[in-house]
């Protein structure tokens, strides 16, 4: 059995209120799944499935998108441990590693997973830029 299992549709909730609590670390997790509820056309239309590892929602997620040549892969821990979703990333099946992968969102402990991952799956990483999340209180004074 491969160590990334397919949450199914019904689950997506389930996954998307885990992320909600890990607030503001998980935002991205959360928004990923958040759209796809919201708009299941692109679901389908960008081939994008949720795993948790080993079939856990508290171990976090891996995504994996599939947009015409763009093969995009989502790790969103649940912790800042990547401890877990390391392990089935490292063995699973799932992750065409023949093809281009850009690991979106990563932030600093995913791109440092990515890096002890390189040597034992054979892969060139070709560039590298972190993800950093930047908060604003309401009275900031910035408008978006």
């Amino acid at each position: 059995m491969d160590p990334l299992v397919e949450v199914p549709i019904e689950r997506y909730p389930e996954l998307r209120d885990s992320f909600k609590r890990h607030w503001p670390r998980a935002v991205p997790g959360y928004y990923a799944i958040q759209s796809q509820l919201v708009y299941p056309q692109f679901r389908e239309a960008c081939q994008f499935a949720a795993y948790c590892p080993y079939g856990d929602i508290d171990n976090g997620m891996v995504a994996i998108s599939i947009k015409g040549v763009f093969y995009e892969v989502v790790v969103q821990p649940n912790s800042k441990s990547v401890k877990k979703i390391e392990e089935a990333i490292a063995t699973t099946r799932r992750i065409d590693w023949s093809r281009e992968v850009c690991f979106s969102f990563a932030d600093t402990e995913v791109l440092q997973m990515i890096r002890r991952l390189k040597s034992r799956l054979r892969f060139d990483i070709v560039m590298e830029c972190p993800a950093f999340k930047h908060f604003l209180s309401k009275n900031s004074g910035i408008i978006l």
